[in-house]
């Protein structure tokens, strides 16, 4: 009943923008219940794991309000760990992989949610954004690559220096009888 009451109140602070505090909430309750395997009654210990994992949800969306996406995705983890098919999950975990600019891993798990919930058209958008982020990426990638591979053949050139081939046509012609 107290973890109960304590999840409410992260609720309403969330609602009134009060992210840290809300998070706060969220963190105790999903901390108080983080060891459930010695307890007997079965009804108490579901209802309990039902609630650690909505705060451990509703503390993965505080982390991504507040840009921390490492802890966000740690959240998403600790629900995943119990339910590996949890849709929220899953994209908040995406969105903090987004966050951290991992997109090929985002698009994985996205694809993962369009598998799961074929209608999750924040899941579509997110997943074509990730996918152009992931283009662009490789693009640059490519760029940089072509600008260094360009770089070792000029200095190739500056080091053999401009009379290496009448050097190299002297060395043929004074072999010859």
């Amino acid at each position: 009943a107290r973890c109960t009451k304590c999840k409410e109140a992260g609720s309403r602070f969330f609602q009134a923008g009060a992210i840290h505090r809300a998070l706060r909430r969220y963190s105790h309750v999903a901390g108080c219940l983080s060891y459930m395997e010695d307890w007997k009654d079965a009804a108490v210990k579901e209802e309990a794991a039902a609630l650690r994992k909505v705060c451990n949800l509703n503390a993965a969306a505080c982390w991504l309000k507040l840009n921390s996406f490492k802890d966000a995705e740690s959240a998403c983890n600790l629900v995943l760990r119990d339910e590996p098919t949890n849709i929220k999950a899953l994209f908040r975990k995406a969105k903090a992989l987004e966050g951290c600019s991992e997109w090929r891993q985002a698009e994985q798990i996205l694809r993962k949610v369009l598998e799961l919930d074929k209608e999750n058209k924040e899941a579509a958008r997110t997943l074509l954004k990730v996918r152009q982020m992931a283009k662009q990426e490789e693009d640059e990638k490519k760029a940089i690559f072509s600008k260094m591979a360009k770089g070792i053949a000029k200095d190739a050139k500056s080091m053999v220096g401009p009379d290496a081939e009448p050097a190299a046509a002297e060395a043929k012609s004074s072999k010859k009888p």
